[in-house]
């Protein structure tokens, strides 16, 4: 089950890796065939066994090179993304577009903006539960306008603390 979790794991990696440095770059006779793995690289990658010499030889060289990494991983780290890629698992079509979307508009934010993104997180994370469920009460009867307005387009306060008027 492992070894299973492992290799969705390296599916998602090489699926979502970009383009390999010209040192990475690979010919066909530099690739090994599935009877040229030890026998560690074969349990981890073994969902891809039926196809693996079918594969591309650069598409070889990603997974391999992913393997090694997951390899040098130390166990807790390697725990925690085993439990990342079950709760992923577990989650709805639309709960994974959900955070797909999310995640695009993370990656859309400028780094200031997800600097504050990441600041109120980490105080959201040190509140008291009580507090925590204060907080998603507050935000759950906004008016659904304020609780999506980005980061940069709430009104600022102005140096004596009243609001600026919009």
């Amino acid at each position: 089950m492992r070894a299973l979790r492992a290799t969705i794991f390296l599916a998602i990696l090489a699926a979502t890796a970009g383009v390999l440095p010209a040192s990475a770059q690979t010919t066909a006779g530099e690739a090994p065939h599935w009877r040229q793995l030890d026998a560690r690289q074969q349990q981890l990658l073994a969902p891809f066994h039926d196809r693996w010499d079918r594969l591309p030889p650069l598409r070889r060289k990603q997974l391999l090179q992913r393997e090694a990494q997951w390899q040098k991983l130390p166990p807790q780290r390697q725990q925690r993304i085993e439990a990342r890629i079950e709760r992923w698992q577990r989650m709805s079509p639309e709960q994974r577009m959900r955070v797909r979307r999310n995640l695009q508009r993370l990656r859309a934010m400028s780094p200031q903006q997800r600097q504050r993104l990441m600041k109120a997180y980490a105080r959201f994370r040190h509140m008291s539960p009580s507090e925590r469920k204060a907080v998603r009460q507050r935000w759950l009867e906004m008016h659904p306008r304020q609780g999506q307005r980005p980061l940069n387009m709430r009104r600022a306060r102005t140096p004596g603390g009243g609001r600026r008027p919009s």
